[in-house]
């Protein structure tokens, strides 16, 4: 199993990048029995590299869902999981964890007036830079867990740093985490 990364970001806060190089017919032989509704090959791959990395950095919890469907584990500790292309994400920490990994692009520029207000538009400067904001915005959803969310008017970006980001959702405020990694962005939040 590939893990390109793991950071210790304090003491009750890890995070952990795997490359899903193998092939579906690989990661089957692990034995993991795949929900019967997860028909794709590339959702099974997600699945599959996911609870192997989950393994890994915690191996005696498995993943729970609250009722709004955000993904805890048995343990009690928060859990977050993203995927992108070939990248499997996994941050977990003590009572809050969101974390978000998308492939730099041109998609979240094309699709920019869905989920980026006018105010924001000032904060971008590089067309890559409306990706950080979509990846931003979806950690921000996990972090919320409960849904019923406007990603343009309940979700704020209110300024980008250096690596780090000053958002909101519905004027709580919160200071995500962010850096570039390969070709993808990598935005986090964890207490």
């Amino acid at each position: 199993m590939p893990i390109i990364l793991h950071r210790n970001i304090d003491f009750n806060t890890q995070i952990s990048i795997w490359k899903m190089s193998e092939t579906i017919e690989d990661l089957l032989k692990s034995g993991l029995v795949i929900p019967e509704n997860i028909k794709s090959n590339k959702r099974k791959k997600e699945w599959i590299c996911s609870r192997l990395l989950l393994q890994k950095l915690s191996p005696n919890a498995s993943i729970k869902y609250n009722q709004f469907g955000a993904p805890i584990l048995s343990n009690g500790k928060a859990v977050s999981i993203s995927h992108s292309k070939d990248y499997c994400v996994i941050l977990i920490s003590l009572q809050t964890a969101a974390v978000d990994i998308e492939f730099i692009s041109t998609k979240a520029n094309r699709l920019k007036d869905q989920f980026i207000s006018k105010e924001e538009k000032n904060l971008i400067k590089k067309s890559e830079i409306y990706t950080l904001v979509w990846c931003a915005k979806e950690c921000l959803f996990k972090i919320h867990q409960k849904g019923k969310l406007n990603f343009k008017e309940d979700l704020i970006i209110n300024k980008i740093e250096h690596s780090s980001i000053n958002t909101s959702i519905k004027k709580t405020t919160y200071k995500l985490h962010y850096e570039k990694f390969e070709d993808y962005f990598l935005v986090y939040y964890f207490e």
